[in-house]
């Protein structure tokens, strides 16, 4: 019988069809007149590349420029509900054996059961996002039953489907029976084995309209071609376009330069990076282990290695384009690039697992267990699963809390650090135990630094002195409280400033002038000096200036509004560039405030770099002070008056800790400013400060 992939949202038969930017990487030279001369009619003639004849009928790889839909699935009508055949699992008989996807060049698919000790024939993995669970309406008609299938995967199986040969194929969504948990967990122990032994992994990021494809991989290509890689050559990348090289498609002058930074023609690079490919934690690992990875998009294909590249290029030059277009797919990967093992150039990065689990806290899964399962087949520098260590056992039986207090209990004894509590975020309620992070909720980013030389560390060098207790839902730990919150201000993310200073910041990066804030504007930013009570407080204007005086508390004040980093995430090492941001950005952002000048002005200011470091800081968080001169914190959004700011041993970041029946609750970590290069422990040894023993319920 001739299986097929059908759906049941069709009313009519279709046929089928088809941390560090320590990469090293430096940018291609650009030129004006090449950017003019290649970039002007590739948008304007990208259509005629690919339009059909208007006096016939378009085929499914000819698509006009208005309307375009994806190729359809092939569809047999039935009702979706009523399965008479569904298929059954077999067992996986051995430690290493696997299920392969058949995919014949016409429509007969079969699910085939193998070894990875004993592969008959080689097969390729696939990396796909699965889509919301009602979208699992596509089934592929097997000999032994019917199964059905997420319709992403069904539209990528139909993409790689060729006429002269069967491809395997390994797809988690298939290849795993997903009702059993035993299995799964089994099988994601062997994740890192079945994508290392594939030949390659196709990455699908889905159905575009061809124009778009075109215009956003040739950008990619003219941004990764040339310069160097960790002091390599690099040579000229390309792609394919219904199997033609671009070479032959884009052989213009100036291929080897980007558009102009103010061109539409970036939104094309800001829709590929917005896919939700970009936003799937199994992705990672996925494309971090392949041997070589090619990722399709349309009818349209470039390697993986080239399309990192261009990511990591844009993501450490091209400031302004990020600045435009919130293009968070960039970041995604950036770092998916910089811990892939196979067919590039960058350098290998390997980490601690809590630090790769903090830096891939924006990545997404349908089951919240798998924020942390979705990363063990990776190495790190507590595991190296290629000899089955991994950090920790998957185990689906085991509910989520489980998960997450293994992981948070193991994290503690891997690394002699505190540094653990600095990823614990709430957002409107305060989990138990308060103490472990909950890593499928994101609410704004985490202060603490994970790469490089730590050049901040509230408790100097103490380690960790804690004892898990109990059900391991208490934690006992030593600290130093260094004062109590007397005043919280207005939250960051409530006020419209945030999206005022991104226009502002967009004005600035872009080839035309500043305007200064009106009134309004300046009056949102000195809102976040207002007390939450309006009935309490002083004009945070003379409170502003009062921090500003000098410049010490000039420093106290922008180190506190950025948390003391820069606009890209990394710690501010150079002070004297540093302030002389912060002076451009309240000459610039409030004109109606004089500022002393006292404070240095030097020519090099950045108010737009600036602007960015408090954006990224502040988001969801709040100043708060202690009733100590001129100091200011920045807190969680949940701080409150009452609450106690302590530097516990082993833990780099100053923590709000808040009493509650005999114990206290971690409410967050927090930005002092007076602590932060381990003051408090000097005071402590001094015998100014006495420690305690805090329990954290």
């Amino acid at each position: 019988m001739a299986a097929t992939i059908r759906t049941a949202e069709n009313d009519s038969l279709h046929a089928a069809g088809g941390p560090n930017d320590a990469a090293s990487a430096t940018a291609p030279t650009a030129s004006t007149s090449q950017m003019a001369r290649f970039w002007g009619p590739l948008w304007n003639e990208t259509a005629q590349t690919v339009v059909a004849n208007p006096s016939r009928k378009p085929t499914e790889r000819e698509c006009p420029v208005g309307g375009w839909k994806a190729p359809p699935l092939t569809w047999e009508r039935w009702d979706i509900w009523e399965n008479p055949r569904e298929y059954r699992y077999g067992p996986l008989k051995y430690p290493d054996s696997i299920r392969l996807l058949r995919i014949e060049p016409g429509a007969d698919d079969e699910i085939e059961y193998t070894r990875l000790s004993d592969l008959s024939h080689p097969y390729e993995a696939l990396s796909y996002t699965w889509g919301v669970s009602w979208e699992r309406r596509v089934i592929i008609n097997t000999s032994n039953g019917e199964l059905r299938i997420p319709s992403n995967l069904g539209h990528a199986i139909n993409r790689i489907r060729e006429a002269g040969r069967p491809r395997y194929i390994w797809a988690d969504s298939v290849c795993i029976n997903q009702e059993d948990a035993a299995e799964r967990g089994h099988q994601v122990r062997l994740m890192r084995s079945i994508y290392r032994h594939a030949t390659s992994v196709i990455v699908w990021l889905g159905w575009e309209h061809p124009r778009e494809v075109l215009c956003a991989f040739s950008i990619l290509s003219s941004i990764a071609s040339g310069g160097t890689v960790n002091g390599c050559p690099v040579g000229r990348a390309h792609f394919l376009s219904n199997g033609v090289s671009s070479a032959t498609i884009l052989g213009l002058p100036g291929h080897d330069s980007p558009p102009p930074l103010e061109s539409e023609m970036w939104k094309t690079v800001a829709n590929l990076f917005e896919t939700s490919w970009f936003r799937r934690v199994w992705c990672i690992q996925e494309v971090a282990l392949a041997r070589s990875a090619t990722v399709m998009w349309g009818y349209a294909e470039m390697s993986w290695k080239w399309l990192g590249l261009a990511a990591t290029r844009i993501r450490i030059y091209l400031y302004p384009v990020l600045a435009r277009y919130d293009m968070v797919g960039i970041f995604s990967a950036y770092l998916m690039y910089r811990l892939s093992q196979g067919d590039t150039e960058a350098e290998h990065l390997v980490v601690p697992f809590l630090e790769l689990l903090a830096m891939t806290c924006q990545f997404e899964a349908t089951d919240p267990r798998d924020r942390v399962y979705g990363l063990l087949g990776l190495s790190t520098a507590d595991a190296d699963p290629s000899n089955d260590s991994l950090f920790l056992d998957p185990d689906y039986t085991l509910g989520l809390d489980q998960v997450y207090q293994r992981v948070s209990i193991k994290v503690l004894k891997s690394t002699n650090s505190l540094k653990l509590l600095s990823c614990v975020q709430h957002e409107s309620k305060i989990s138990s135990p308060s103490w472990v992070p909950q890593w499928d909720k994101v609410y704004t980013s985490i202060l603490a630094q994970f790469s490089g030389t730590a050049r901040v560390n509230a408790s100097s060098d103490l380690c960790a002195d804690y004892q898990v207790v109990g059900d391991g839902n208490a934690l006992h730990l030593r600290g130093i409280c260094v004062g109590s919150v007397d005043r919280k201000f207005r939250l960051f993310s409530n006020l419209t400033f945030s999206s005022e200073l991104f226009d502002g910041l967009e004005a600035y990066t872009l080839p035309r002038p500043i305007e200064a804030l009106n009134t309004s504007e300046e009056d949102r930013f000195l809102s976040l000096f207002r007390e939450e009570d309006e009935g309490k407080g002083g004009d945070p204007a003379t409170l502003l200036l009062s921090l500003c005086q000098n410049p010490e508390s000039q420093a106290r004040l922008g180190y506190t509004l950025t948390a003391g980093k820069t606009w890209r995430g990394g710690i501010a090492y150079d002070s004297e560039e540093y302030l002389a941001d912060f002076t451009a950005f309240l000459r610039k952002w409030l004109p109606g405030i004089a500022v002393p000048e006292a404070i240095p002005g030097q020519p090099w200011g950045d108010a737009g770099r600036f602007t960015e470091a408090v954006r990224n800081a502040m988001k969801g968080r709040r100043l708060f002070s202690t009733g100590l001169k001129n100091q200011l914190g920045l807190g969680p959004g949940l701080v409150q008056p009452g609450d106690k700011i302590c530097v516990l041993f082993g833990c780099p970041m100053p923590v709000c800790l808040r009493p509650q029946d005999g114990g206290y609750t971690l409410v967050g970590e927090c930005y002092f400013h007076d602590c932060m290069q381990g003051q408090a422990v000097e005071a402590w040894r001094a015998g100014k400060l006495r420690d305690q023993l805090f329990e954290l319920r």
